[in-house]
This record gives C-alpha cells, structure tokens and sequence, in this order.
C-alpha cells in the first residue's frame, strides 16, 4: 500500500489535459487551477481517493510554467512539492522535488470532461516501474 501512495502523490503531480472527443486539441487555459486525485488504478490495485482522506494529493498549475501541491510520499508522510511543467500536444511533462528528492515523468490524457472539470490520464514516473497508471483528477 505504500508503494501505491508513493504512486499516487507523484501521479497527482502530472496531470490533466483536455479531451472531448477521441481527436482533441489540447488547450493550456484548462489545465491553470488546482486539480485533486480523485482515484488511483494500477492493475489489479483501484484506490478511491475521493472518499478516503487518509491518501490522495493536489496540483496547482499557474500560468508561469510553475506548479506546486501536496501529497502522500514517501513513508505515508505529508508532503509539499514543487516545480515547472511544459506541455507538448496531449502530454504534460513535469520536473519537481520534495523531501529532497527530485521527481521527473509524463502524463497523457486520456479522457477529459470540460463540463464537470475531471480528467483521466495515464502516467509514468521516470526511472521507476511506474507506467500505464491510471489517475483521474477533479478541477476544484
């Protein structure tokens, strides 16, 4: 269960896009806000982050390139993060640190509800065994 945390708050950290049909253009205006993880799917594991206060995590994306949020990292510990992100067609690229620790990797959306603000994306972690999991994300 840990290692799905550790999963979970640096997913949350690459985040969402837009999707409103199956060839979309992605527009950046979406993704400025924060966003919350909503659930957390890695095969067989589904964790639903909603209605469970005890994981989960956030991001603020602003316009300058820059994020920021918190999470469950490492030894189920609370903790702060930042950094910058690009964007390139349906990915979002991210680059932070916390605790010390730098975190790089990738999100490609997959689904998007410009209506309800929720996103579904699929995620990889640079140099982990983390790709292909899935993390669906809510706009506050």
């Amino acid at each position: 269960m840990k290692k799905i945390l550790s999963i979970l708050s640096i997913a949350s950290l690459l985040m969402i896009g837009c999707k409103e049909t199956d060839d979309f253009r992605f527009s950046i205006v979406d993704l400025y806000g924060t966003w919350d993880g909503t659930e957390l799917y890695h095969f067989p594991i589904r964790v639903d982050l909603a209605n469970n206060p005890n994981y989960g995590g956030y991001i603020t994306f602003n316009t300058k390139e820059k994020c920021e949020g918190a999470g469950y990292f490492r030894n189920n510990t609370y903790n702060n993060v930042n950094g910058t992100y690009t964007v390139q067609d349906k990915t979002i690229f991210i680059n932070a640190h916390y605790d010390g620790a730098r975190i790089s990797g990738r999100a490609r959306v997959t689904n998007f509800d410009r209506k309800n603000q929720e996103a579904e994306l699929s995620v990889t972690i640079d140099g982990t065994e983390v790709q292909g999991v899935t993390l669906k994300m809510k706009k506050r």
